[in-house]
């Protein structure tokens, strides 16, 4: 599923590039509401059994839903969240929030 609020760049054309590439692809385009209302919008119709949000000013590698997935299996759990990293794009840099001496995995509970 990928949401369109209102985007100005390419991203209308880029949703429906993946649509026709691939049946599985659902396109939403709505009115700009905040990444709440666009991850609601998702949610709404989503079909499958797990979510990814993925922003617009994210960048996932290919096998980060995968590993994701592999965690949730591997811990019996609802919800996995990973880390990030920022791009500073004056500095044209990637800012890494947390090194491999400092990888946890963490299970809570209710």
């Amino acid at each position: 599923m990928l949401v369109d609020d209102s985007s100005t760049d390419r991203t209308p054309e880029i949703c429906e590039h993946y649509r026709e590439k691939d049946s599985r692809v659902r396109v939403l385009h709505k009115k700009n509401g905040g990444v709440g209302s666009s991850r609601n919008a998702g949610l709404a119709m989503a079909t499958g059994d797990y979510v990814l949000f993925v922003d617009d000013d994210d960048f996932i590698y290919p096998e980060e839903a995968e590993t994701l997935y592999k965690l949730l299996k591997k811990n019996d759990a609802d919800v996995a969240v990973g880390n990030f990293q920022d791009y500073v794009v004056k500095d044209n840099v990637y800012r890494y929030w947390l090194n491999n001496s400092q990888y946890f995995e963490k299970n809570y509970s209710i």
